[in-house]
């Protein structure tokens, strides 16, 4: 991340204000910050968002396939004449 120091700090602190992120300090270098239950349920949200779409697509592209790849009915033949009737159709005047 190009981001300064400053700027990561700042926005942590709206994070913890926020009980999103929680500090953990042990003693060491570096400080270490977790998610809270919050955090994670905001998180957990927007993850959601991303895969609804992600699943509809993959249904999508199931259902196109199977319907291309269904075999494909044969049309019988009118019984009394032993006529194909593909592609025929009737037309009814009463």
């Amino acid at each position: 991340m190009n981001l300064s120091k400053p700027t990561i700090l700042y926005h942590i602190k709206i994070l913890e204000n926020a009980g999103h992120v929680r500090k953990i300090e042990d003693g060491r270098k570096w400080i270490y910050y977790e998610l809270t239950d919050s955090g994670k349920y905001v998180l957990r949200w927007r993850k959601i968002k991303v895969i609804l779409p992600v699943i509809g697509a993959i249904a999508a592209i199931i259902a196109v396939v199977v319907v291309l790849l269904r075999p494909k009915k044969e049309v019988p033949k009118y019984p009394a004449m032993g006529v194909d009737l593909t592609g025929c159709f009737i037309i009814y005047f009463p």
